[in-house]
């Protein structure tokens, strides 16, 4: 397991480590929390969230991701 703020997402370290081909092989699900952020404010205040469409596309095609959140609203 891997744990990454949306701001460690555009580290050079991070950036490297998803180049490896040996770590992207052994990747196997990505999971995005407080998801209800990206949509009400994550874009303007956390742009960093913007990133997570660069990690997607260097996953294999059958790496699933899902966004979770506890607290969506209705609406």
């Amino acid at each position: 397991i891997i744990l990454l703020s949306p701001e460690q997402l555009e580290s050079s370290g991070f950036r490297t480590v998803m180049n490896i081909k040996a770590f992207a092989t052994r990747l196997c699900i990505m999971v995005v929390d407080e998801a209800h952020l990206i949509d009400l404010w994550g874009l303007s205040i956390r742009p960093s969230y913007k990133k997570i469409g660069w990690i997607r596309s260097r996953a294999r095609r059958h790496v699933p991701m899902f966004a979770v959140t506890a607290t969506l609203q209705k609406k």
